[in-house]
């Protein structure tokens, strides 16, 4: 921490990564500090990124993985002390990756474990496939996903399936991926100028540090923003019906939720307390709730609303579920392990959260529910193995 300011690092990993610092570094003066990894030197050299840090150079000869994980794998693991150098000292690590090549699927959980050795909290957001870049890809992306959630504090998904929502169906491809950009670039500078900068309510990093361990691994990220003297109503409708937040589905279950409002000097409090008051109303009554606002100069006549929270009721199906018998035991918690658990401290390098388990009464496939299944053999991969095995999960405390 410098000062009173958090210091905070977002990190781009692989080309869907860099491609989002590269779009947040031309249109934003007073970003976080940068850091661009990639196995491609000449994906690195574009990025106009200044700190970057190239991969793998022995295994890739500065030309990528070929969209090989194991590769993108190998290339994180060797410069291993190398990445947990670039973020000694850093309090919140924001780590980007589109997951489903290779640097990003097997580079960008490496990056996060070495981040979380280095002592940071590890905020990670991936990308996942469209539909029609192929089942192989998809499957790289799950696969990267199980990993980046063993190795981050929590992770945003967004799925670049949804944004088909949201562009017209003659559309170019080009122009649906830089949709992806503009949306988690967006996302970022308001969750960055919410920690960063003073406001009407201030949102500490610690009420993001609460949220983030408050959570099973995942998080949902949405954002919208307005003009005009209906621009309150507005940002409400868009989003609850955001495709990032299933259309309002995941705000009813949240345990955690924060709040972020940002606008110029004409922001009102009239427009604060509609803000407050629709969304409050869609979330449950114990819901963790973080607001905070910041006030810009650039936000003159608009108004921009994030919200960030948990997804409590499931978690983004896996390509291949664990066997049961990596399921660990339902045990109590020891004495005292609760109030250990609360407190917040820096991480050493053996410091490592662990996340809880959850007690499931079905399973569905949430993000993925309209994908084509993974079979395999007449297997439907997508199922995890416990319920395609007919293996049982006991309540908390039902004494079975």
């Amino acid at each position: 921490m410098v000062g009173d300011r958090y210091q905070v690092l977002l990190a781009g990993v692989g080309g869907a990564g860099c491609n989002t610092l590269a779009g947040l570094r031309a249109a934003w003066t007073d970003s976080p500090e940068m850091l661009a990894i990639h196995t491609s030197q000449v994906v690195l050299s574009g990025c106009g990124v200044e700190r970057q840090l190239a991969i793998g150079g022995t295994l890739t000869h500065g030309l990528g993985t070929g969209g090989d994980p194991e590769i993108g794998l190998r290339a994180a693991e060797t410069a291993q002390e190398e990445i947990r150098a670039r973020f000694d000292g850093v309090d919140l690590a924001i780590v980007v990756a589109g997951l489903g090549g290779g640097t990003g699927s097997g580079a960008a959980p490496r990056v996060c474990a070495a981040a979380r050795d280095a002592g940071a909290l590890v905020l990670a957001v991936a990308t996942l496939p469209f539909f029609f870049e192929g089942s192989k890809r998809r499957m790289r992306a799950e696969e990267g996903l199980k990993h980046l959630r063993q190795s981050a504090d929590a992770v945003v998904v967004f799925p670049n399936q949804r944004v088909i929502e949201w562009v017209d169906e003659g559309a170019q491809v080009e122009t649906a991926f830089r949709m992806i950009d503009h949306l988690v670039g967006g996302a970022l500078r308001t969750l960055w100028k919410l920690v960063a900068e003073p406001g009407l309510l201030k949102l500490d990093f610690a009420d993001l540090r609460q949220l983030v361990q408050q959570t099973g691994g995942t998080l949902a990220l949405a954002s919208a923003e307005a003009s005009g003297p209906e621009r309150a109503a507005t940002v409400i409708e868009e989003l609850l019906g955001s495709p990032m937040l299933d259309h309002g589905s995941l705000l009813p279950a949240a345990r955690g939720l924060l709040i972020g409002i940002s606008g110029g000097s004409d922001l009102k409090l009239t427009e604060l307390q509609k803000v407050m008051g629709e969304l409050t109303a869609q979330a449950r009554p114990d819901v963790h709730l973080h607001v905070g606002t910041a006030l810009d100069a650039a936000m003159e006549g608009r108004l921009c609303v994030s919200l960030l929270l948990t997804e409590a009721e499931e978690r983004v199906p896996d390509a291949v579920a664990p066997e049961p018998a990596a399921l660990p035991a339902e045990t109590p918690p020891a004495d005292g392990a609760e109030e250990a658990a609360a407190k917040p401290a820096r991480r050493g390098r053996s410091g490592r959260a662990v996340q809880a388990e959850l007690t499931l009464d079905s399973i569905s496939k949430g993000r993925f529910r309209d994908v084509q299944p993974t079979l395999h053999d007449g297997v439907d991969l997508d199922v995890p193995t416990f319920v395609r095995r007919g293996v049982r999960l006991s309540r908390v405390g039902s004494g079975a």
